[in-house]
């Protein structure tokens, strides 16, 4: 039995060499082959308690266009009980994984002569804007698309890289987050995501808390409000635990968790269903240097 299944590959624009690291920039774009799936080689997965994949392993070339890596393996998705979903392998390796590699780890286990970076660590930015635009730079940092130094987080849980987080603040009310404070940066969650336990207070802030009450609806998990209604909205931060004890804030302006569904009509990109997740409103205006070797998260606004 033979199904087919759609390659969505990026490719990269650079290849350079900064501040002695060798960088490899990627700017994402979709390119669509097919390719054939052997039924007895297909592979279940459980990522968490909802979502179930099926998909099977393959291996091709990726062109960082000075350069190519072949023979680079990766999983193709078959089947999905949710919303498809992509990734690129950025997190360190993981036995749920079973023996899979993740893509930087393959790209730092070829041998010297033919290794295109010397690192782990990557980053990641976003320019704000009605489009953001960025780059996922594999192997460092660029100290050139930043403002300042980088504030460090740390990362208390690497087989899933997390960080504590203290405080979440809404406008000027904050609330302390006990129990369970442990949350992930994620670069492939578009929302922000929070305990259910948490529902009733965020919404009722984010109604009343900002320059003027708004009106927020609500249908099937999903938050809803009047575009022109979305500069009232307050700002949320994130107070996190930082390196050597300091406390390091990460504030999301509601231009950033807000984006237009339809003409007049706006969402949130704000969900109650899972742990805590800092997705891709936070990313925007900043940027993010993940350096697993050294258990941290680097942050800093964007140039």
């Amino acid at each position: 039995m033979t199904l087919f299944a759609s390659i969505i590959l990026g490719f990269t624009q650079v290849l350079v060499i900064c501040c002695g690291e060798k960088l490899l920039r990627l700017a994402i774009s979709p390119i669509a082959e097919e390719t054939h799936a052997v039924a007895s080689l297909m592979t279940q997965l459980k990522v968490d308690d909802k979502t179930t994949v099926t998909m099977f392993e393959h291996s091709g070339e990726i062109n960082f266009g000075r350069a190519t890596a072949s023979g680079i393996k990766f999983y193709l998705m078959t089947d999905c009980n949710r919303v498809p979903f992509a990734s690129l392998g950025l997190s360190p390796p993981d036995p749920i994984y079973g023996t899979y590699l993740p893509t930087i780890q393959q790209l730092l286990g070829r041998p010297k002569s033919q290794r295109l970076i010397k690192r782990s660590a990557f980053s990641v930015y976003l320019r704000g804007g009605d489009r953001p635009t960025g780059e996922l730079i594999l192997g460092g940092q660029d100290g050139s698309k930043y403002r300042g130094a980088l504030e460090y987080v740390t990362i208390v849980d690497k087989a899933f890289p997390r960080i504590v987080l203290w405080n979440i603040e809404i406008g000027s009310t904050s609330y302390a987050i006990e129990g369970n404070n442990e949350a992930s940066i994620d670069t492939g969650a578009n929302t922000l995501t929070m305990p259910k336990s948490f529902q009733a207070v965020v919404m009722h802030l984010l109604r009343t808390g900002g320059e003027r009450p708004v009106n927020i609806t609500e249908a099937s998990g999903m938050y809803r409000i009047s575009c022109g209604d979305a500069e009232y909205l307050p700002s949320i931060s994130f107070l996190m635990r930082g390196s050597k004890g300091k406390l390091l804030s990460l504030r999301v302006k509601p231009a950033s968790y807000v984006s237009e569904e339809t003409e007049g009509r706006c969402i949130l990109a704000i969900l109650f269903d899972g742990p805590w997740t800092i997705g891709l409103p936070a990313f925007i205006g900043r940027y993010f240097l993940y350096d697993w070797d050294k258990s941290r998260i680097g942050i800093a606004k964007v140039k």
